[in-house]
């Protein structure tokens, strides 16, 4: 009976083809997670290889140092450390023959301590800058992958891995550099930051503490915000944001909203632009203290101090942004961002023509060797390390001729 009810069986299968082949389907990884265990096939499915070649143990966790190595310390922020990466080549070539590394071709490697940073503050901040919408703000650094792993100290980090431009700059330190703007100079750099906000608050996102330090420049001047900066912030200290010292904090640009740990709107991101602005035309912050305490203090009791030297609309947009109350800031209401578009302070400029890259820039880092990325010095690693070869070849042998010049005298 039971030999009769398997041949049965046997008969009702289908016959499977001959010629059919086994075709590889990538793993997606659950769009529910936000950051995934690093493995290979993740690496993979954002930075394609000419030839894919797939292993068994593509799907296991491994260290991703292994396939991003790091080249030196960029920055530091209240969300973690930044390294700048270059991606290993996956080409295949001959034997005997070996492609120069590119330096050029760089990613920055965020870091965040799962103990140290809430989960919630990093899924806010890998939304923002991970967004694929068609109509996308060019002025924003794109995201290429998020992911978390516990090697190789069995401490779990999230990794952020952005866009990063070696020959490039910071806001920052180009207002370090000339001490303060021109109206027409700021106005350029403002109105590629409010295009940016313009395209989050489009889609629901809020910044909550929009800094100046993480406006980059690209190698031609146009704004890039990133989820990283080129400073290292330190948030104990009641300092400025100073590229010389190498600290600064993004607590400076706190609304008042943010400060008192309230409902949090999109107007707190028109008032950290209105501080960005206040810094660019004058040089300094509008509100600073010693501590945490005399800084909060002065955000929400403090009145505004503005420059003698700044025309009328800019004194009018300083205060319709830096506003204490959120429902009467600039920005704010049914029309929201139209009512900053439609500012007098912008008049005579098309917001259309924000976008186009092919716009001069005042300014272009990659004509300046003073304000350049610090990972310049990384494109000199060969040819330093070829130096220091050479030198030591000349030492053995100027040993060794002196080795033979003393045998001869004796």
């Amino acid at each position: 009976m039971a030999s009769s009810l398997a041949r049965f069986r046997q008969v009702l299968k289908p016959p499977f083809p001959k010629d059919t082949r086994c075709t590889y389907r990538e793993p997606t990884p659950d769009p529910g997670e936000c950051f995934p265990v690093f493995t290979k096939d993740l690496y993979l499915s954002v930075f394609k290889p000419p030839i894919r070649d797939r292993h068994i143990d593509d799907d296991r966790e491994m260290d991703h140092q292994e396939l991003l190595k790091t080249l030196q310390h960029i920055g530091s922020g209240r969300m973690g450390k930044t390294v700048s990466a270059m991606k290993k080549d996956m080409t295949k070539y001959p034997a005997g023959q070996h492609k120069k590394p590119d330096f050029s071709d760089q990613v920055a490697v965020t870091k965040m301590a799962a103990s140290r940073v809430d989960y919630v503050e990093a899924v806010r901040l890998a939304e923002l800058f991970s967004m694929k919408h068609h109509d996308m703000s060019p002025m924003l650094c794109q995201v290429l992958l998020k992911f978390r792993s516990k090697m190789p100290y069995h401490i779990e980090h999230f990794y952020l891995v952005s866009e990063c431009w070696p020959k490039g700059s910071s806001l920052c330190r180009r207002l370090e550099m000339v001490g303060s703007f021109t109206e027409k100079d700021a106005r350029y750099y403002m109105m590629q930051i409010a295009h940016a906000l313009m395209c989050l608050h489009k889609y629901k996102k809020i910044v909550r503490r929009l800094c100046l330090c993480n406006v980059l420049l690209n190698e031609h001047g146009f704004v890039k915000l990133s989820p990283y900066s080129l400073c290292d912030q330190n948030l104990d200290c009641g300092q400025a944001c100073n590229m010389l010292a190498r600290q600064c904090g993004d607590q400076f640009y706190a609304s008042p909203e943010v400060v008192f740990g309230v409902d949090v709107q999109p107007a707190a991101d028109w008032w950290s632009f209105g501080v960005i602005l206040y810094e660019l035309l004058s040089g300094k912050l509008p509100f600073s203290g010693r501590t945490l305490g005399d800084l909060g203090k002065a955000i929400t009791e403090n009145d505004l101090e503005v420059p003698g030297n700044l025309s009328g609309e800019a004194v009018a947009l300083l205060r319709q942004l830096l506003h204490k109350d959120p429902r009467r800031r600039l920005g704010w209401g049914p029309h929201g961002s139209a009512d900053v578009k439609a500012h007098p302070w912008f008049s005579g400029h098309v917001w259309e023509d924000v976008s186009d890259t092919t716009f001069p820039a005042p300014y272009k880092p990659m004509d300046d060797d003073k304000a350049m990325f610090p990972a310049k010095r990384s494109d000199k690693i060969g040819e330093v390390s070829e130096f220091k070869l050479k030198t030591k070849v000349k030492d053995n042998m100027k040993l060794r001729s002196s080795q033979c010049q003393r045998s001869n005298r004796l």
